[in-house]
């Protein structure tokens, strides 16, 4: 098996698979490796999941492992994760300013043709024929009410006018109304 199948296979960066290479005593610089070889790495990656050390591992498979290796190369991983957070924070904000600044200028061009834009907006609602369904809707309603109320006022108002010109209002006396209305 070669090392990009075993990468692939273990599911490994290459920097773990080298650590577990060298944990089991095997050449990390190699390409190819023998199904002894590759059963070996199988089993050394098992131990490490379960939560043993590659020091424990290197112990198991009887090879010297270098602990302070094992330290530097744990320094160095987390100098270089924190390296990369830092590069990675520094993305972030290039990327949100330059949002930022991007969605600012679209809102600004936006806000000058904005009165445009409600002009067509108009233009397209009173042509779609949408107010005038709206209008009349409401008009409808509204429409026999109005006229009724509107209907009765004004006979109330000609009546009460009327009575006046006849002096058959309140206040007038009986015998006047009645010699008018004989009239």
């Amino acid at each position: 098996m070669n090392k990009q199948q075993l990468l692939s296979e273990l599911g490994l960066t290459p920097r773990t698979l080298k650590r577990s290479l060298e944990a089991c005593g095997i050449d990390p610089t190699q390409e190819e490796f023998s199904d002894e070889e590759v059963q070996r790495v199988r089993e050394a990656r098992q131990m490490v999941d379960r939560g043993a050390s590659y020091s424990d591992v290197s112990n198991h498979f009887g090879i010297e492992f270098d602990e302070a290796d094992e330290v530097e190369e744990e320094v160095r991983s987390t100098e270089t994760r924190v390296k990369a957070g830092d590069r990675i924070a520094q993305i972030h904000e290039q990327i949100r300013s330059q949002v930022k600044r991007e969605t600012e200028s679209a809102t600004k061009e936006v806000i000058d043709d904005l009165p445009l834009i409600m002009l067509e907006v108009w233009h397209e609602v009173l042509e779609s024929g949408y107010l005038r369904q709206q209008l009349e809707a409401a008009s409808t309603s509204n429409f026999d009410s109005e006229l009724e109320g509107f209907t009765m006022r004004r006979i109330e108002q000609e009546t009460e006018e009327e009575t006046r010109n006849l002096g058959l209002g309140p206040g007038a006396d009986i015998e006047t109304q009645a010699t008018r209305m004989e009239d």
